[in-house]
C-alpha cells in the first residue's frame, strides 16, 4: 500500500527545487566569512540548522538534488494518533524502492520520529549494530517484525497492532 495521504509531506515545486540546488551551491562555494547570510536563508526553509560543514560532507553520499529534496521535504513531526496498519505502509513504501531516494530518506527519518529511541534505520540497514551482534549483518525481517522490534524499543504501542508477532532474536 501507498503512505497514506495524511502523511504525506507537501511535494516541492520544481522551481523551489532549483532555486535551493543554486542556493546550495553558492554555500558549497562560499568563504566562511561570506556563508552567514546564504545559510540564513536555507535554514529559514529548512525548519533546522545546518551547518557550511554538511554542504561539504554530503557531496560524493547522495545528488545535490536528493540534498536539496531532503531538506524542502521538512523535518518529520510525531503523528499522535498513527495506526499500525499506517506505520507498516510508510515502511514498507520507504524500503520498497518506490520512492525518490530523499522521500524514501524523509520516511525513515519519520519513523525515528515516531518510534522514538528505535533505531529503525540500523535495524532495517544494519542489524548487527542493532542486535549488538556481528554474526547478525544479513537478518531478514519481515515489515511485522521491524515494527515489533522498533515499538518494543520505543515503548511506543499504536492501535491495531498484533499482540502475536514472532520476534526471532532477544532484544538487545
Amino acid at each position: 500500500m501507498p503512505v497514506p495521504p495524511r502523511l504525506r509531506p507537501p511535494t516541492p515545486s520544481a522551481e523551489e527545487v532549483r532555486e535551493y540546488v543554486a542556493l546550495c551551491r553558492q554555500i558549497e562555494d562560499a568563504h566562511r566569512d561570506d556563508v552567514g547570510p546564504l545559510l540564513a536563508r536555507w535554514n529559514a526553509r529548512a525548519g533546522r540548522s545546518y551547518t557550511q560543514a554538511e554542504f561539504q560532507a554530503y557531496y560524493g553520499s547522495v545528488a545535490v538534488e536528493t540534498f536539496v529534496g531532503e531538506m524542502l521535504l521538512g523535518v518529520p513531526a510525531l503523528v499522535p494518533d498513527l495506526t499500525y496498519d499506517e506505520f507498516r505502509d510508510v515502511l514498507r513504501s520507504a524500503v520498497g524502492n518506490e520512492l525518490s531516494e530523499a522521500v524514501a530518506s524523509y520516511y525513515l527519518n519519520w519513523l525515528e520520529a515516531n518510534l522514538p529511541g528505535a533505531n529503525v534505520s540500523d535495524l532495517l540497514y544494519w542489524p548487527n549494530e542493532w542486535f549488538r551482534d556481528e554474526a547478525m549483518l544479513q537478518v531478514e525481517l519481515t515489515p511485522d517484525q521491524v515494527l515489533a522490534y522498533a515499538m518494543a524499543r520505543s515503548g511506543r504501542r499504536v492501535p491495531g497492532a498484533p499482540a502475536d508477532v514472532p520476534m526471532p532474536y532477544a532484544m538487545p
